[in-house]
């Protein structure tokens, strides 16, 4: 386990009997179709709960950027970049959501495919504009403002990563919300010790846009 867990601290072990039935109950339901609340059809589990937990609505997820300007030397006609945000989209287009799974005591495995997903980043551009005068041999700048946006189709991932959930605060969780599968992932995150650590990413990709 390759995390700094201190030695009072005791890890949850997601390999145990009644831990793996929950994560199996937990990935049956991401991955079977459930009907959705507002008459809307169905859709599987996994799209539904990005929907109501995760995503603003526009169907998106912001990700606000701080301190991502780079500045660029005096030759380049690009004075300063910076990107402010980042949205992407489609992260409840899951066509695919295989199992959930325990690989190891403290190593979860899940496999899926997402039908499209797109990224916007909002840009803004310093530009140099130099006066074309031959009298003249000054620049000034033009501050431009872009978004720029890429799509990937049929987007396949199969990860492997560590959770160190804190047996103590798993332990003291109430058990009522772990009796609905659509909680059971939610509560393991809310007691965890660290940041999930990914061991292992494999893409498959269709196209890009």
């Amino acid at each position: 386990l390759s995390m700094n867990i201190p030695a009072n601290i005791e890890l949850l072990d997601l390999s145990e009997g009644l831990i793996g039935l929950l994560l199996n109950e937990t990935g049956a339901y991401l991955g079977g179709t459930v009907e959705i609340s507002d008459g809307g059809g169905s859709d599987l589990g996994i799209n539904v709960l990005m929907r109501s937990s995760v995503l603003d609505e526009d169907g998106s997820l912001s990700l606000p950027l701080s301190n991502s300007s780079m500045s660029f030397d005096a030759e380049s006609a690009v004075n300063e970049l910076s990107v402010s945000e980042i949205r992407v989209f489609g992260l409840d287009s899951f066509n695919e959501f295989g199992s959930l799974s325990a690989i190891g005591a403290q190593t979860l495995q899940v496999d899926f495919v997402l039908e499209e997903v797109a990224i916007e980043m909002d840009i803004d551009l310093s530009v140099l504009v130099s006066d074309a005068s031959i009298s003249s041999r000054s620049s000034s700048t033009h501050e431009e403002h872009i978004t720029a946006r890429f799509g990937m189709r049929n987007l396949g991932i199969d990860a492997s990563f560590l959770l160190a959930v804190d047996q103590s605060k798993f332990d003291g969780m109430e058990l009522g919300p772990l009796l609905f599968s659509e909680n059971i992932l939610p509560c393991m995150l809310s007691t965890l010790y660290s940041g999930v650590n990914v061991t292992k990413l494999t893409l498959s990709l269709g196209n890009v846009d």
